[in-house]
């Protein structure tokens, strides 16, 4: 997994739309349940024939756009990319908003869809990606410069594993993630090309 440094204006605006426009809608947030993202459960699921993903908590809004303000920043941003990097084959794979403190996203590998992705965090406090896979371990902190957006891209394929959480305790943490099949690696390529806006 990388890191992609976001230079792209345009995309950086439609981000923030849609990070707006999900902070904006009315959830109660708890602390159940808490979160599970040590490498002992890791090991738990790797054990699994066939893992399952915890229940987790993230207001989810993947396929469930409460209004139709975001339904729209959605579909602009993938239309946007799939008429940049000629492919209709994008999707969004998640779209959610982490609570503060007990926010956290369990550990997964998809293994039932092998694809490439891009996975777009903003935060204004803190957070961490948890990422297993290529003969690697990585921690990976939130970032705050310049925009307080991280942005990671990589391959989950079966044998990569994710995990992350919101540690900030005064804010909430947004994700978006969009991703392709693995075979449109060329694509998943441009896309990046278009986010460092290179």
């Amino acid at each position: 997994m990388e890191k992609v440094t976001l230079n792209n204006k345009n995309i950086e605006a439609k981000l923030h739309y849609l990070a707006m426009y999900c902070y904006k809608q009315v959830a109660t947030y708890n602390k159940h349940p808490a979160p599970d993202v040590s490498y002992k459960r890791l090991k738990d699921k790797m054990a699994m024939s066939t893992p399952t993903v915890d229940r987790t908590n993230t207001v989810d809004y993947t396929k469930r756009y409460p209004t139709l303000e975001l339904a729209e920043a959605v579909s602009a941003f993938l239309g946007a990319m799939k008429i940049n990097t000629n492919t209709k084959n994008w999707y969004v794979s998640e779209i959610g908003v982490q609570p503060k403190k007990w926010g956290w996203t369990a550990w997964n590998n998809s293994h039932l869809k092998k694809r490439k992705f891009i996975r777009f965090i903003y935060n204004r406090s803190t957070g961490v990606t948890h990422w297993v896979g290529d003969g690697q371990i990585k921690k990976i902190p939130d970032q705050h410069n310049p925009n307080n957006w991280t942005i990671l891209a990589g391959s989950m394929e079966g044998d990569q594993w994710l995990a992350d959480r919101n540690t900030g305790l005064n804010t909430p943490r947004f994700i978006f993630e969009i991703s392709i099949p693995a075979k449109n690696l060329k694509e998943w390529e441009k896309a990046k090309e278009i986010i460092r806006n290179v």
